[in-house]
């Protein structure tokens, strides 16, 4: 469809009769060639500048205009269809203008927004422009004796005196000015319909339809030549008069010449200047078609309706031919045309450009897309529509949330190592009080007659023993939260364990609560769960937390307690979502499923339920959860909690499978492991009665305990506050020492420093390392050595003296 716009008063070239038609060389024109290419046309017969910001807004796809370097801006043009050139004109006895620049100081007549305003406005030219609506009211303007002169075109200007039959009053004083090229101009980059009118123009060409159109129009208004005959009246008139201008003719031919030879030149030198200048512009809008087609981006232009005007989209699938003349909301969602609509609102409001993010959730592959809103402008600085770019930023958005929860992730670190050290550290302390209450209580149960006399005190003792030993469990729970209980770990069986744990833990919850479990095959082995690499005892201790956590969540009401093992394949997407999970590997796990009926718990304490001292419950102390977490820390394992207020809450406990090769070469679940065992004590060693103990502890408290439990013992003990006091007492004496008692963690030397520079003097010296703080570590580098031992505080006075005597030997 061509929707042709027409100067309503360009004479002979277009205009609009009284009828309202439109007519003229041009309007014949373009029905031929839309004849000869087949397609429909619409002509519409205006004003020029309401046809020419239609033309701007895309509603008029097709205007003749002169082919000027400002107007390739916003258009493309044709071949030509007819050459024009400007003239000026001046009342009959007035002073002759002969160039652009001699209109200077001048009021000059001119068309409104035709080329010869867009002329003199761009050359600079200081004269009073004096703006009519058509090039006719210009020569009757002039005619009517108002304003110097006027600057239309030479077919306007001919046609306008025709019409007004003003030959006499009206006349021509310049040479053509602004010759230029008429050619039928698109919208920028509509390349369809620019190849449909270079097709037209030269199918009418070829067929003579052309010539005789020209004939038709504007045949009587060239140039009229001189016949013959009138030639040979006028020589006989003016024959001798003639003659003697022949010889200044000659001289002026010659200065002509001269003239036109520096007009030529400079002529040359603009047209030379004008085609660098077009292959420029041609390069240039390569290197932006080039640029655009290796970008992923979005580009649009859109009126002040806000339809799209023009479109490049290499970025969403929304083909850009189904975009053109529609609004964002006759093509978005309503979510998301509302945003986009209300900023280009704005833009157009206030002249400022704005940036709006947006996530397209109708493209399949949902990108976030940035917009960048700018007004479009036209030559006079007036806002005509928009340009919106769309530039794909999902990338960003993916980084700038994996930042976000990389910070999550550092401050929940930062969090449970603080907390960690909290607890380490009152743990360490408290042990070393509880070693001191358990030592001594020990000693005072020894020392105190079981008589009737002494058994309300052996009571008290008793209760004090349990007491701190219930407190020694405690500080256990505290160390496993802070992963320092690195203890022996060999190929357990999971569902095993489960097993094991339902049928003690069946005996202890209250009647009216259901311990199912579903844990192993139908025989009740669990022979096709596979091994994990663990410490069963820690295992244990875990599937027991969970089941009494469970129970709490019941509150004493009635319910069910569902325990289940089995495998799973976790993948990188279930693992971040666990708790713990970010640091796993995705692959193969054993899970650990306890499932209860409770009261549950709000999401929002999700994250805080596994710290120590947090409870969701009344009376809870807040430790069981995090002795969970501490030990699937410990076993690189994560664990995946979803509960529902009122409606109870699954715990499903994820640890890496251990392949099935490493299964039967490690030591049984039940292996034991820590301080010998009681049995196989001997009543001598080597024949010595009265062992030499050196006894290293920075604590008083300690030291003396443990040389009076030595003591009594049958051990002879010799008490020193540090390693390097150890050390100096080895050094300075010729004294034989069978053993030494060292605490861990002293100021100067540590347990392992003041062993090793011991051997160095006594190789075969057997030395018990002890502990307030759960150090694996120490206990695994003394695992191999037949000489020495580790025993965790506290520890009861005759565990010490047994262990003594299994390494003195006897």
């Amino acid at each position: 469809m061509i929707r042709y716009g027409a100067d309503e008063a360009f004479a002979p070239l277009e205009w609009r009769d009284p009828k309202g038609r439109a007519k003229g060389f041009q309007i014949d024109l373009i029905r031929a060639i839309a004849a000869a290419e087949g397609c429909d046309i619409v002509v519409r017969a205006d004003a020029w500048s309401t046809i020419k910001a239609d033309f701007m807004s895309g509603s008029i796809n097709v205007v003749s205009m002169f082919d000027q370097p400002a107007r390739r801006e916003y258009a493309d043009f044709s071949e030509p269809i007819l050459v024009m050139s400007s003239e000026i004109y001046v009342r009959a006895g007035s002073k002759e203008i002969s160039s652009l620049e001699e209109l200077a100081g001048h009021e000059v007549i001119v068309q409104a927004g035709a080329l010869s305003e867009e002329e003199i406005t761009a050359r600079g030219i200081h004269a009073t422009l004096i703006r009519v609506e058509t090039e006719a009211d210009a020569i009757r303007l002039l005619a009517s004796g108002k304003h110097d002169c006027a600057l239309v075109t030479e077919l306007g200007g001919r046609s306008a005196m025709q019409r007004f039959k003003l030959g006499s009053s009206i006349v021509s004083t310049s040479p053509p000015l602004l010759v230029s090229d008429v050619c039928l101009a698109v919208r920028k980059g509509d390349a369809a319909m620019l190849e449909v009118l270079n097709s037209g123009i030269t199918s009418v060409k070829s067929s003579g339809a052309y010539n005789a159109i020209y004939d038709r129009w504007l045949g009587a208004l060239e140039r009229p030549a001189i016949s013959r005959r009138r030639a040979l009246t006028l020589a006989g008139w003016l024959g001798l008069p003639l003659l003697a201008l022949i010889a200044v003719g000659s001289v002026w031919t010659r200065t002509l010449r001269r003239r036109v030879a520096v007009r030529t030149a400079a002529l040359n030198t603009e047209l030379i200047e004008r085609r660098k200048v077009e292959e420029e512009l041609r390069q240039s809008d390569e290197r932006f078609r080039v640029a655009l087609a290796s970008a992923r981006i979005m580009v649009s232009t859109h009126d002040r309706e806000l339809r799209y005007t023009w479109v490049y989209n290499d970025l969403v699938n929304y083909p850009s031919e189904s975009l053109l003349g529609k609004t964002d909301a006759e093509v978005l969602p309503p979510d998301l045309a509302a945003p986009i609509t209300s900023a280009k609102q704005r833009v157009l409001e206030s002249g400022r450009g704005e940036r709006l993010d947006i996530l397209m959730h109708v493209c399949a592959t949902r990108p976030y897309l940035e917009l960048f809103i700018e007004p479009l402008r036209d030559h006079d600085g007036m806002i005509v529509g928009l340009t919106c770019a769309a530039v794909d930023i999902s990338k960003l958005k993916h980084a700038q949330h994996q930042q976000r929860e990389l910070e999550d992730r550092i401050r929940r670190s930062q969090r449970l190592e603080s907390l960690g050290l909290l607890a380490g550290g009152i743990a360490h302390d408290f042990n070393n009080l509880l070693a001191a209450i358990i030592g001594n209580t020990s000693l005072s149960l020894v020392e105190t007659p079981d008589t009737e006399t002494n058994t309300l005190l052996r009571e008290r003792l008793n209760v004090v023993s349990v007491a701190a030993t219930c407190a020694a469990e405690l500080t256990q729970s505290l160390f496993a939260y802070t992963e320092r209980n690195q203890t022996d770990s060999q190929a357990v069986n999971l569902a095993a364990i489960a097993q094991e744990m339902c049928r003690v833990l069946a005996t202890t919850l209250p009647p009216n609560i259901s311990l199912i479990c579903t844990a192993g095959d139908a025989d009740g082995v669990g022979g096709t769960v596979p091994d994990v690499q663990g410490n069963a005892t820690q295992l244990r201790q875990l599937t027991m937390n969970l089941v009494k956590n469970a129970a709490d969540a019941l509150d004493g009401r009635s319910g069910t307690i569902v325990v289940s093992t089995g495998t799973l394949i976790a993948d990188r997407a279930m693992l971040d979502s666990a708790y713990l999970g970010q640091e796993a590997r995705a692959g193969r796990y054993v899970f650990l499923d306890v499932t209860d009926t409770g009261s549950g718990f709000d999401p929002t304490d999700a994250e805080r339920i596994f710290d120590p001292f947090f409870s969701t419950k009344p009376m809870g102390r807040g430790l069981g959860l995090a002795v969970v977490s501490g030990t699937l820390r410990r076993h690189e394992g994560a664990i995946i909690v979803s509960s529902v207020p009122e409606r109870g809450s699954t715990f499903r406990a994820l640890f890496p499978c251990l392949p099935a090769s490493n299964a039967d070469t490690t030591p049984p679940a039940n292996a034991p492991s820590g301080v010998p065992p009681s049995g196989s004590l001997s009543a001598s060693h080597n024949g010595a009665t009265h062992p030499t103990i050196l006894v290293v502890d920075d604590n008083r408290s300690i030291r003396d305990l443990l040389s009076l439990t030595l003591k009594d013992a049958g051990f002879v003990p010799i008490s020193l506050e540090s390693g390097s006091a150890a050390v100096a007492r080895a050094q300075g004496s010729t004294e034989h020492f069978s053993g030494a008692v060292i605490d861990m963690n002293m100021p100067g030397l540590d347990g392992m420093q003041t062993l090793e520079r011991l051997r160095q003097m006594h190789p075969r010296i057997k030395i018990v390392i002890t502990s307030g703080s759960d150090s694996g570590d120490t206990a695994g580098r003394l695992r191999h050595d037949p000489d020495s031992a580790f025993m965790q505080k506290p520890f009861a006075p005759d565990d010490l003296a047994r262990t003594l005597r299994i390494l003195i030997g006897g």
